[in-house]
C-alpha cells in the first residue's frame, strides 16, 4: 500500500513569475546562475547582496502545488512549506506560506463605511463601545444593538476588499465577509467575493427593507479599520445588510 506523495521541495515556480534583484538588474529566477549576487535582507532588516553558490530542484517537465499570495502591490508564488515574514502585534514572526491568511478585517474606513445609530450616521472608523447601531433582525425587522467591541484597526496597514455596486448604494467589505442575498424567494448568505453580478442584496431604502441588483464589483484596497462587534441582529453598513462577523 502505497502512501501519500511527498511535499515537493521546489521553493519557486519559473514561467516568468518569480523575479530576484541582481545588483544591475532584476532577472527570473530560472536565469539565476551560480556566482550571481541577489538582493537579501539580513535579520536587522539591513539590504545586502549575497552570492548564489549552488542551483537545485528544476525541472521544467513537472508540475508541482504552490501557494499564491497577493498584496496591494505584488503576487507571489511560493512552496507551501516555504517561510514568509510576517508583521505581527510589533513582532517578525515567521509562518508557512500554507498558513498565511487573507486579512479577516471586516470594513475599510477613510469616509467609505457608514452604520446608522439612533440620531445620525457615524463613519465606522468613529464607533464607540456603547454606541448603539441600527441593525436588522431574522424578521426582517428593525432595532439598535449596542456595540460591545471593536477590532482589527490598522490605519498604517492597506488589505484588500471587495466593493459592491448597487443602484443606490457602493460597500467595500472584506471578501470573506457575508452579505445577505435574495434568492428564489429565500435569504441566504454568500462570501463578498463570491457575489456576482446580477445577485439582489438586501438594502434599506427609505426606512423600508428593499432588494437591488449588483451592478458591479471591483477590488480595492483600504486602510484597516474594524468592525463593530454587536450583540445581535444584521449589521446595515452604506445601507447594505451584511452579517455581523466574518
Amino acid at each position: 500500500m502505497t502512501g501519500p506523495a511527498p511535499l515537493s521541495k521546489c521553493c519557486f515556480p519559473g514561467q516568468e513569475t518569480s523575479f530576484v534583484t541582481l545588483k544591475n538588474d532584476k532577472r527570473r529566477i530560472e536565469d539565476v546562475e551560480v556566482g550571481d549576487e541577489v538582493k537579501v535582507i539580513t535579520d536587522q532588516l539591513e539590504f545586502r547582496y549575497s552570492r548564489v553558490y549552488a542551483l537545485g530542484h528544476k525541472n521544467k517537465d513537472r508540475k508541482t502545488m504552490f501557494i499564491e499570495l497577493g498584496t496591494a502591490s505584488s503576487r507571489i508564488p511560493i512552496s507551501p512549506r516555504h517561510f514568509i515574514k510576517i508583521y505581527d502585534n510589533g513582532n517578525i514572526i515567521e509562518k508557512f506560506a500554507k498558513d498565511v491568511k487573507i486579512c479577516d478585517c471586516c470594513f475599510p474606513g477613510q469616509e467609505t463605511s457608514f452604520v446608522t445609530l439612533k440620531n445620525d450616521k457615524r463613519r465606522i472608523e468613529d464607533v464607540e463601545v456603547g454606541d448603539e447601531v441600527k441593525v436588522i433582525t431574522d424578521q426582517l425587522e428593525f432595532r439598535y444593538s449596542r456595540v460591545y467591541a471593536l477590532g482589527h484597526k490598522n490605519k498604517d496597514r492597506k488589505t484588500m476588499f471587495i466593493e459592491l455596486g448597487t443602484a443606490s448604494s457602493r460597500i467595500p467589505i472584506s471578501p470573506r465577509h457575508f452579505i445577505k442575498i435574495y434568492d428564489n424567494g429565500n435569504i441566504i448568505e454568500k462570501f463578498a467575493k463570491d457575489v456576482k453580478i446580477g445577485d439582489l442584496v438586501y438594502v434599506m431604502r427609505d426606512g423600508e427593507t428593499a432588494t437591488e441588483a449588483v451592478l458591479d464589483t471591483k477590488t480595492v484596497y483600504k486602510a484597516i479599520e474594524g468592525e463593530s462587534q454587536i450583540l445581535d441582529g444584521v449589521i446595515i453598513v452604506n445601507n447594505v445588510l451584511v452579517s455581523y462577523k466574518n
